[in-house]
């Protein structure tokens, strides 16, 4: 029933999505299939760039305004952070997106949300010391929003921050703004599985009018087939590109406070800063 909804509420608002269906393989999991056999160069969706999720349109909201006027992190970190912040209050809000957000993934596997005894058997790679950082940094930056924005953070927990920025790290892709390619969240077309590009059947584009998110296919896709797009493509961001911002907020963090680091950390870390910036 959510997805008949999330889908009604699509074309409702003109996303052009009849030449494929979204099909469940388990509980919060799903991916694009075709309905039709789509030549190679076709557009496969088109979905309005008025539903989609900017950081150009989050700025204008009350939330972007509060926190940009309370001057939440840093200029270069806000068009990362404030998308993650944006859909864990619309969560809680009578909101536009209410039916995308409830066919979002309630529950994700990553070793972050592991149990003890299931982290066990990572203990021979080097994922424990990935999250720990990954924990680390991410404290650093929900005490930073407690700090000057204490209202958000009575009503979403550490935990909800950790889950939406691993939910969300995979289903960005980008919109050019003021010259930088910044995240963008695109409603239905995030349904779609990443691939690698030799299995890889689509790619996305924005209209040359600047009204769509094209996902259009590369080769010939056979109906029924799944839609796949490329894991790093040109313009997609995903986790990484993320955690690119955050360490390069935390470098700067830590300078600020180097003089009680050891001299060659100080300069280690004034390297690490430049090479990032």
């Amino acid at each position: 029933m959510r997805h008949l909804e999330f889908i009604r509420w699509g074309k409702s608002n003109g996303a052009i999505i009849n030449q494929t269906k979204l099909v469940l393989y388990q509980e919060d999991s799903r991916g694009l299939h075709a309905t039709i056999n789509i030549k190679e160069s076709k557009a496969i969706i088109k979905i309005p760039l008025e539903m989609c999720i900017s950081y150009e349109f989050i700025l204008s909201t009350d939330l972007g305004k509060a926190l940009t006027s309370l001057n939440v992190f840093t200029p270069s970190l806000r068009p990362f952070i404030y998308p993650l912040l944006y859909i864990l209050e619309e969560q809680n809000n009578d909101s536009f997106y209410k039916p995308w957000l409830d066919v979002l993934p309630k529950k994700i596997d990553h070793p972050l949300f592991y149990s003890k005894e299931e982290c066990n058997y990572l203990k021979t790679s080097n994922a424990l010391a990935k999250i720990e950082l990954d924990k680390k940094t991410l404290t650093i930056f929900y005490n930073e929003i407690k700090d000057k924005f204490s209202l958000f953070t009575t009503k979403h927990s550490l935990q909800d921050f950790f889950f939406i920025y691993y939910m969300l790290g995979s289903r960005f892709f980008a919109n050019l703004y003021e010259g930088r390619e910044l995240p963008l969240l695109v409603p239905y077309a995030d349904m779609a599985n990443c691939s690698n590009p030799e299995e890889a059947n689509a790619s996305w584009d924005i209209s040359e009018n600047k009204e769509y998110f094209i996902l259009r296919a590369r080769i010939d896709i056979p109906k029924n087939s799944p839609v796949l797009i490329i894991h790093y493509h040109r313009s997609e961001y995903h986790t990484d590109i993320i955690q690119i911002s955050v360490i390069s907020h935390i470098m700067g963090l830590l300078l600020i406070r180097m003089s009680i680091m050891p001299l060659p950390f100080c300069y280690l870390m004034i390297l690490i800063y430049q090479m990032l910036n």
